[in-house]
């Protein structure tokens, strides 16, 4: 058992096709090994398929919730989650879902018992790690702008939902799952393994200089997964792989992984008909990163309706479905509950290679690598010195909640140190993160063994 209480009765298959049979699904018959173009199917037809497709095939669906199917059906059925896992509901329901009832932006109390938007803000101010505190999760979801309940995926936040892949459902047979990428969209990302387990691959920027220089290994040009994986690196063409220290960990039932902005990622699911959750989650030190992300992508929107493409933008649009006026407008209501609440104004933000500059400073510093050698002695006690945070014991926890505690101390701890060390941050949090489960090793390690 677990905190959040998975069982395959919760989150079999015949309950996710009654629930979400109808809903548009990205179905990979091959994988994205063979092609990364999905065929766009209703979900019960894509798990149909799945379940009837041979044992070489390993296929893969992807389902982007809309407001309706997480607000409906997801979310009920997880229970009351950690707040690490529910600090966007604040701000989701503040500029969007109160969009149509409060058109001036000021919040307001409701019959749900929505809190005033002052209030929010000032929850906000507290950081991702202390939101959700009274979890929306653990009562009947309230109403939001034009979607009730499971019913039809319209308004504002399935808008958003929709349009930045903000919340997928992800299921594969044995041997599927994604090859070694970024995530375009510049958030912190978590994935709640409901079903099976999946095996990934960790990797901080801090490698970007060797990772970006094999691009076209990990992918194809037609969306594919490439020659490269990382879980079976070949040294003899590859040698530059020998310099990475990443982690490799398999997600079990019951857990989930959390990993920062900017980390790449492999997976591997491990057994037949793998479910898991992934979702999306905006902080102080990945805020204005993606209000520019957003920005770019609604200029974008607006330069195509105008016949031309947007140019000179400082950050790429996000290569997503293109927003609406309507939800651009309401973006930049978002984008200042968020500079009001965490406190940090977009001009304070230090560039992204900046941090990655000071991470691998740190690295070779001998209090890194007193981390590193202390994790390896599973001297967790060590490891919380070396990264300057309390010692946390998770063996008093089971499953989710024991590397939780340690997930929400680091990210507490990080949003209070300057910019410049961001990324330095977010390496810290996963070595704590994964050391502290006990099972983990970093790619050096596995190297050796």
């Amino acid at each position: 058992p677990t905190s959040w209480g998975v069982t395959h009765q919760q989150w079999g298959l015949d309950w996710l096709v009654n629930a979400l049979g109808d809903a548009s699904a990205d179905y990979y018959p091959g994988n994205l090994k063979l092609n990364g173009h999905p065929t766009i199917v209703p979900f019960r037809t894509a798990v149909q398929a799945l379940g009837s497709a041979g044992p070489q095939t390993s296929p893969y669906i992807q389902l982007n919730a809309g407001a309706g199917h997480w607000y409906g059906h997801l979310a009920p059925r997880m229970g009351p989650l950690t707040p690490m896992f529910t600090s966007d509901e604040d701000w989701i329901d503040g500029c969007l879902g109160d969009a149509a009832a409060d058109p001036d932006g000021h919040g307001g109390e409701t019959e749900g018992g929505r809190v005033r938007g002052k209030d929010r803000r000032r929850r906000l101010a507290s950081g991702p790690a202390s939101l959700g505190r009274a979890s929306k999760h653990e009562r009947p979801p309230p109403a939001r702008a034009g979607v009730s309940g499971g019913g039809p995926q319209r308004g504002l936040v399935s808008e958003h939902f929709l349009t930045t892949h903000w919340r997928m459902l992800l299921v594969g047979r044995k041997g599927s799952g994604m090859f070694n990428h970024k995530d375009t969209l510049q958030t912190t990302s978590y994935q709640l393994q409901l079903q099976g387990a999946k095996r990934w691959h960790l990797c901080s920027p801090v490698h970007d200089r060797v990772l970006d220089a094999l691009g076209n290994a990990f992918a194809t040009d037609n969306g594919g997964a490439g020659r490269l994986s990382l879980f079976r690196p070949d040294y003899g063409r590859y040698p530059s792989l020998r310099s990475l220290d990443c982690f490799v960990d398999d997600v079990m039932e019951g857990e989930a992984v959390f990993y920062p902005r900017e980390f790449w990622h492999e997976t591997d699911n491990l057994y037949d008909w793998t479910v898991s959750l992934s979702g999306s989650l905006v902080g102080p030190r990945n805020g204005a990163h993606l209000a520019r992300q957003l920005r770019a992508s609604c200029a974008d929107a607006a330069a195509s309706e105008g016949g031309r493409r947007a140019a000179g933008s400082q950050s790429a649009p996000l290569d997503f479905i293109q927003p609406s006026a309507d939800l651009c407008r309401h973006y930049e209501r978002c984008l200042q509950w968020w500079e009001d609440g965490f406190g940090l104004a977009t001009h304070r933000w230090v560039p992204a290679a900046a941090g990655s500059n000071a991470t691998a400073a740190w690295l070779r510093s001998p209090a890194a690598a007193d981390m590193r050698a202390a994790a390896r002695r599973e001297d967790r006690g060590a490891v919380s010195r070396a990264v300057g945070r309390p010692s946390q014991d998770p063996g008093r926890a089971q499953g989710l909640q024991g590397w939780v505690a340690s997930a929400t101390a680091m990210e507490a701890a990080a949003a209070a140190r300057p910019a410049d060390r961001c990324l330095l941050s977010d390496h810290e949090a996963m070595v704590a993160v994964l050391r502290d489960k006990g099972r983990s090793r970093s790619l050096g390690d596995a190297r050796r063994s």
